[in-house]
Protein backbone atom coordinates (compact mmCIF):
# COMPACT_ATOMS: atom_id res chain seq x y z
CA UNK A 1 0.00 0.00 0.00
CA UNK A 2 2.86 2.37 1.05
CA UNK A 3 4.52 2.08 -2.53
CA UNK A 4 0.90 2.40 -4.13
CA UNK A 5 0.86 6.07 -2.20
CA UNK A 6 4.51 6.92 -3.00
CA UNK A 7 3.71 6.13 -6.88
CA UNK A 8 0.45 7.44 -7.28
CA UNK A 9 2.01 11.39 -7.96
CA UNK A 10 4.13 9.79 -10.45
CA UNK A 11 1.44 7.81 -12.39
CA UNK A 12 -1.12 10.68 -12.66
CA UNK A 13 2.04 13.37 -13.55
CA UNK A 14 2.23 10.96 -16.68
CA UNK A 15 -1.70 10.57 -17.75
CA UNK A 16 -2.43 13.40 -20.41
CA UNK A 17 -4.79 15.55 -19.66
CA UNK A 18 -7.05 14.32 -22.43
CA UNK A 19 -7.39 11.57 -19.57
CA UNK A 20 -7.35 13.68 -16.57
CA UNK A 21 -9.14 15.82 -17.49
CA UNK A 22 -10.44 18.42 -14.51
CA UNK A 23 -7.49 17.93 -11.43
CA UNK A 24 -9.27 18.49 -8.59
CA UNK A 25 -12.46 19.86 -6.78
CA UNK A 26 -11.95 21.66 -3.60
CA UNK A 27 -15.07 22.32 -1.49
CA UNK A 28 -17.65 20.62 0.35
CA UNK A 29 -20.42 18.77 -1.79
CA UNK A 30 -22.68 20.98 0.59
CA UNK A 31 -21.69 24.49 -0.96
CA UNK A 32 -21.78 22.43 -4.56
CA UNK A 33 -25.70 22.09 -3.86
CA UNK A 34 -25.71 25.50 -3.67
CA UNK A 35 -23.69 26.63 -6.42
CA UNK A 36 -25.59 23.79 -8.92
CA UNK A 37 -28.64 24.33 -7.15
CA UNK A 38 -29.09 28.43 -8.47
CA UNK A 39 -31.01 29.84 -11.19
CA UNK A 40 -28.97 33.26 -11.13
CA UNK A 41 -25.58 33.94 -10.81
CA UNK A 42 -22.94 36.54 -11.62
CA UNK A 43 -20.32 36.04 -14.41
CA UNK A 44 -17.31 37.72 -13.82
CA UNK A 45 -15.21 36.62 -16.49
CA UNK A 46 -11.44 35.50 -16.60
CA UNK A 47 -8.74 37.11 -13.75
CA UNK A 48 -5.61 37.47 -14.89
CA UNK A 49 -4.35 38.48 -11.62
CA UNK A 50 -1.91 35.79 -10.86
CA UNK A 51 -0.75 34.70 -14.76
CA UNK A 52 2.49 33.59 -14.86
CA UNK A 53 3.56 32.00 -18.45
CA UNK A 54 6.47 29.49 -17.48
CA UNK A 55 9.18 29.99 -20.05
CA UNK A 56 12.67 31.07 -19.45
CA UNK A 57 13.23 31.93 -22.70
CA UNK A 58 10.92 34.74 -22.32
CA UNK A 59 11.68 36.01 -18.94
CA UNK A 60 12.65 39.69 -20.07
CA UNK A 61 8.49 39.62 -21.74
CA UNK A 62 6.74 40.86 -18.75
CA UNK A 63 5.10 43.53 -20.13
CA UNK A 64 4.50 42.10 -22.85
CA UNK A 65 2.34 39.49 -21.35
CA UNK A 66 0.33 41.56 -19.41
CA UNK A 67 -0.29 44.69 -21.97
CA UNK A 68 -0.26 43.01 -24.93
CA UNK A 69 -1.13 39.20 -24.83
CA UNK A 70 -3.97 39.18 -22.34
CA UNK A 71 -6.13 42.10 -23.48
CA UNK A 72 -6.06 39.96 -26.72
CA UNK A 73 -6.74 37.02 -24.54
CA UNK A 74 -9.51 38.30 -22.81
CA UNK A 75 -10.78 40.08 -26.18
CA UNK A 76 -10.52 36.84 -27.98
CA UNK A 77 -12.69 34.68 -25.05
CA UNK A 78 -15.80 37.41 -24.36
CA UNK A 79 -16.07 37.19 -28.67
CA UNK A 80 -16.11 33.62 -28.48
CA UNK A 81 -18.55 32.95 -25.21
CA UNK A 82 -21.15 36.36 -25.48
CA UNK A 83 -23.81 36.58 -22.56
CA UNK A 84 -26.64 34.59 -24.45
CA UNK A 85 -23.68 31.53 -25.06
CA UNK A 86 -22.34 31.59 -21.29
CA UNK A 87 -25.78 32.04 -20.14
CA UNK A 88 -27.03 28.86 -22.20
CA UNK A 89 -23.64 26.61 -20.88
CA UNK A 90 -24.44 27.71 -17.23
CA UNK A 91 -27.91 26.61 -17.76
CA UNK A 92 -29.21 29.64 -15.71
CA UNK A 93 -32.40 31.54 -15.90
CA UNK A 94 -30.59 35.23 -14.59
CA UNK A 95 -26.88 35.97 -15.58
CA UNK A 96 -25.66 38.62 -14.77
CA UNK A 97 -22.86 39.50 -16.86
CA UNK A 98 -19.92 41.67 -14.65
CA UNK A 99 -17.16 40.67 -17.09
CA UNK A 100 -15.79 44.07 -18.62
CA UNK A 101 -14.46 46.19 -15.18
CA UNK A 102 -13.55 43.18 -13.50
CA UNK A 103 -11.63 41.64 -16.46
CA UNK A 104 -9.54 44.87 -16.17
CA UNK A 105 -9.15 45.48 -12.46
CA UNK A 106 -7.78 41.96 -12.16
CA UNK A 107 -5.12 42.34 -15.15
CA UNK A 108 -4.08 45.62 -13.97
CA UNK A 109 -3.17 43.34 -10.42
CA UNK A 110 -0.86 41.06 -12.13
CA UNK A 111 2.81 41.81 -11.59
CA UNK A 112 4.43 42.25 -15.37
CA UNK A 113 7.91 41.49 -13.09
CA UNK A 114 6.95 38.04 -12.37
CA UNK A 115 4.39 37.50 -15.26
CA UNK A 116 7.08 35.87 -17.07
CA UNK A 117 8.40 32.99 -14.51
CA UNK A 118 10.49 29.81 -13.71
CA UNK A 119 8.05 28.63 -11.20
CA UNK A 120 4.20 28.76 -11.14
CA UNK A 121 2.25 30.39 -8.40
CA UNK A 122 1.29 28.17 -5.78
CA UNK A 123 -2.64 28.33 -5.73
CA UNK A 124 -4.88 26.44 -3.35
CA UNK A 125 -7.87 27.43 -1.56
CA UNK A 126 -6.65 29.98 1.13
CA UNK A 127 -4.60 31.50 -1.86
CA UNK A 128 -7.58 31.39 -3.98
CA UNK A 129 -9.78 32.72 -0.86
CA UNK A 130 -7.57 35.51 -1.05
CA UNK A 131 -7.55 36.52 -4.41
CA UNK A 132 -11.62 36.44 -4.16
CA UNK A 133 -11.39 38.73 -0.86
CA UNK A 134 -9.32 41.31 -2.80
CA UNK A 135 -12.22 41.32 -5.54
CA UNK A 136 -13.81 44.99 -6.21
CA UNK A 137 -17.02 44.34 -6.61
CA UNK A 138 -20.16 46.60 -7.24
CA UNK A 139 -22.71 43.62 -6.55
CA UNK A 140 -23.48 42.80 -2.85
CA UNK A 141 -25.31 39.35 -3.00
CA UNK A 142 -25.35 36.44 -5.03
CA UNK A 143 -23.31 33.40 -6.62
CA UNK A 144 -20.25 35.12 -8.28
CA UNK A 145 -18.33 33.07 -10.84
CA UNK A 146 -14.36 33.61 -11.95
CA UNK A 147 -11.78 31.65 -14.29
CA UNK A 148 -8.58 32.68 -12.23
CA UNK A 149 -6.10 31.40 -14.68
CA UNK A 150 -2.34 30.26 -12.80
CA UNK A 151 -0.09 29.48 -15.52
CA UNK A 152 0.40 28.65 -19.22
CA UNK A 153 3.63 26.29 -18.91
CA UNK A 154 5.53 26.10 -21.92
CA UNK A 155 7.72 22.86 -21.42
CA UNK A 156 4.74 20.58 -21.60
CA UNK A 157 2.26 23.11 -22.97
CA UNK A 158 -0.19 23.20 -20.03
CA UNK A 159 -2.61 25.27 -19.05
CA UNK A 160 -3.94 25.55 -15.78
CA UNK A 161 -7.28 27.37 -14.16
CA UNK A 162 -8.97 27.45 -11.41
CA UNK A 163 -12.67 27.93 -12.09
CA UNK A 164 -14.56 29.61 -8.66
CA UNK A 165 -17.60 30.09 -7.70
CA UNK A 166 -17.67 32.32 -4.42
CA UNK A 167 -21.05 34.15 -2.46
CA UNK A 168 -20.25 37.91 -3.30
CA UNK A 169 -21.31 39.70 0.16
CA UNK A 170 -19.38 37.17 2.24
CA UNK A 171 -16.64 36.23 -0.23
CA UNK A 172 -16.56 32.36 1.04
CA UNK A 173 -15.41 29.73 -1.71
CA UNK A 174 -18.39 27.74 -2.55
CA UNK A 175 -17.24 25.42 -5.20
CA UNK A 176 -13.67 25.52 -7.30
CA UNK A 177 -12.93 23.60 -9.96
CA UNK A 178 -9.08 23.07 -11.06
CA UNK A 179 -8.96 22.39 -14.82
CA UNK A 180 -5.83 21.72 -16.78
CA UNK A 181 -5.81 22.24 -20.91
CA UNK A 182 -3.15 21.64 -23.74
CA UNK A 183 -2.30 25.09 -25.65
CA UNK A 184 -1.83 24.58 -29.90
CA UNK A 185 -1.96 26.45 -32.66
CA UNK A 186 0.00 29.25 -34.32
CA UNK A 187 1.52 32.64 -32.36
CA UNK A 188 1.52 33.38 -29.30
CA UNK A 189 -1.93 34.48 -28.91
CA UNK A 190 -3.52 31.78 -30.79
CA UNK A 191 -1.28 29.06 -29.27
CA UNK A 192 -1.95 29.83 -25.65
CA UNK A 193 -5.76 31.13 -26.34
CA UNK A 194 -6.17 27.38 -27.52
CA UNK A 195 -5.41 26.11 -23.71
CA UNK A 196 -7.39 28.90 -21.97
CA UNK A 197 -10.45 28.57 -24.54
CA UNK A 198 -10.49 24.49 -23.52
CA UNK A 199 -10.02 25.16 -19.85
CA UNK A 200 -13.19 26.76 -19.82
CA UNK A 201 -14.88 23.90 -22.07
CA UNK A 202 -13.33 21.34 -20.29
CA UNK A 203 -14.95 22.46 -17.45
CA UNK A 204 -18.55 22.35 -18.79
CA UNK A 205 -18.54 19.35 -20.25
CA UNK A 206 -16.71 17.09 -17.87
CA UNK A 207 -17.71 19.00 -14.53
CA UNK A 208 -20.55 21.20 -14.52
CA UNK A 209 -23.15 19.63 -16.87
CA UNK A 210 -22.47 16.12 -14.75
CA UNK A 211 -22.82 17.68 -11.72
CA UNK A 212 -25.81 19.70 -12.53
CA UNK A 213 -27.69 17.22 -13.50
CA UNK A 214 -26.78 15.18 -10.16
CA UNK A 215 -27.37 18.20 -8.19
CA UNK A 216 -29.53 20.72 -9.61
CA UNK A 217 -32.09 21.26 -11.74
CA UNK A 218 -30.11 19.89 -15.26
CA UNK A 219 -30.35 22.02 -18.57
CA UNK A 220 -32.91 24.14 -18.61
Amino acid sequence: MNIICALLPYVLSILPHSILGVDAEIITDAKKKEVLGATQLTFYGIDFSKLRLINPNKIEQGELIKYTYCPAWIEMFDKDFPEKKVKKMLSVIDLRDKRTEFQSEQLEKNDETTAVSYKPPMLNADSIELIVADYNLRETSGIGMSLILSQFRKHDEDVTGFVTFFDIGTRELLYVVKVHAKAGGRGMVEHWFVGLKDVWLQFIADTYDREKKRYGKGKL
